[in-house]
């Protein structure tokens, strides 16, 4: 079952530590190989944006650009913060969802970069829906019959992140909040192995962000969460 839970704006942004615009601007730039710093395993959604735009940047600026996947749980934070420690120079950049610069700052004490001081915005790249999907062997094939099972088996059912204060987290919670369903957060780090635990059945729901024609789990009607 797959169940439309709202169309989201996703910010991916490329961002660049502190260096100041007319730098950035130079003519002398870019002298040598890029890198983007994607804060997630590989094998994420990112990567589907991510590896022909570093194809095409190559090309257009004439000089490599490689993806570095940065992942260490934390919802994104831990490469979010390699990055911004990382000299300012515009040759280490940024490519995330919103909730490392969002809402990371709200949910961590000690982030160890601030996301207004140590990153400046590029480009939002894409935004998609978010899908709620579940595992076959779980016996419902509607939201109505999701809430009711959650309900009729408190703590039974658990949802997959990509780690805390991501988007899937919060969607999930408010999910929860929303309909009083009884469900457990399992977090992990990124979303590769959340998908591949869910395909595995080692959890029975996951927030991703795709279309509603999302191959790899099984056929059903998107609904709008009432």
């Amino acid at each position: 079952m797959r169940i439309r839970f709202g169309t989201l704006l996703t910010f991916v942004a490329l961002g660049l530590t502190t260096i100041p615009c007319y730098q950035a601007a130079s003519q002398s730039y870019p002298a040598r190989q890029i890198t983007i710093v994607i804060p997630f395993p590989a094998g994420g959604n990112l990567e589907i944006v991510a590896r022909p735009l570093a194809e095409r940047l190559s090309v257009s600026l004439g000089q490599p650009v490689i993806i570095e996947n940065r992942p260490g749980g934390a919802g994104g934070t831990v490469g979010t913060k390699a990055v911004a420690n990382a000299k300012p120079d515009g040759y280490t950049l940024l490519l995330t969802p919103a909730a490392p610069l969002v809402t990371a700052p709200a949910i961590y004490k000690n982030l160890g970069y601030d996301p207004s001081r140590d990153f400046v915005p590029v480009a939002t790249l894409f935004s998609v829906p978010h899908m709620l999907v579940v595992h076959p062997a779980l016996p419902v094939d509607s939201m109505e019959r999701l809430v009711s099972y959650a309900k009729a088996n408190p703590g039974k059912v658990s949802y997959a992140s990509p780690g805390f204060g991501t988007q899937p987290h919060l969607l999930a919670e408010l999910f929860r909040l929303t309909t009083g369903a009884n469900i457990v957060h399992v977090p992990y780090k990124g979303a590769t192995p959340a998908v591949t635990d869910i395909l595995a059945g080692q959890v029975q729901m996951y927030l991703t962000r795709s279309r509603c024609s999302f191959p790899t789990f099984r056929r059903g009607n998107c609904e709008r969460l009432p």
